[in-house]
C-alpha cells in the first residue's frame, strides 16, 4: 500500500512566486519467501516539507524561469519525532518554455542528512516535456 497526502499553497508578489508545501507519506509494503530467499517487509512513515521560490521573465515566444528549493524529509518509522533524522536538500534550477513546443527543466542539488552530516550528496536532473500535438497525436 502506497498512500500520501499533500498540501501547497502559492504566493506571489511583485513577479515573485514563493511555493510551500507539505507532504505525509506511508508505504507498506511485505513479500513471502520464495525457495531459498527470505520474505522481507518494508513499512516507512516519511513527513516531507519546503518552499521553492522562483521568478519568470518572458523572452518572445518563450520563457526563462530560475528557481531556488529547500525540501527536509524525515522518516517518522523508526523514531517519531523524539530523535529524527532529517535529509535536507537545498538546490536551485532553471526552466527553459516555450508553451505550445517545449518546456525544459533542469536542476541541482546537495543533501546532507543529520545522521551523517560528514557525508553529502550532489545531484543533478534534466527534464524534456513536449505536447503530444508536436509529434502528431
Amino acid at each position: 500500500m502506497l498512500s500520501e497526502a499533500k498540501i501547497t499553497g502559492q504566493w506571489g508578489w511583485q513577479g515573485w512566486q514563493l511555493s510551500q508545501s507539505g507532504a505525509i507519506s506511508y508505504l507498506d509494503e511485505s513479500s513471502s519467501a520464495l525457495a531459498d530467499l527470505p520474505g522481507t517487509s518494508v513499512d516507512v512513515t516519511r513527513l516531507s516539507v519546503g518552499p521553492e521560490l522562483k521568478r519568470r521573465f518572458e523572452a518572445g515566444n518563450a520563457s526563462i524561469e530560475p528557481f531556488a528549493f529547500f525540501k527536509s524529509s524525515v522518516d517518522l518509522s523508526g523514531t517519531g519525532l523524539t530523535d529524527p533524522n532529517a535529509l535536507n536538500t537545498i538546490g536551485a534550477g532553471v526552466t527553459l518554455a516555450e508553451p505550445e513546443n517545449y518546456s525544459i527543466r533542469a536542476a541541482a542539488g546537495y543533501s546532507e542528512s543529520t545522521a551523517t552530516p560528514d557525508t553529502g550528496a550532489a545531484s543533478g536532473k534534466v527534464s524534456v516535456t513536449v505536447p503530444t500535438s508536436i509529434l502528431g497525436f
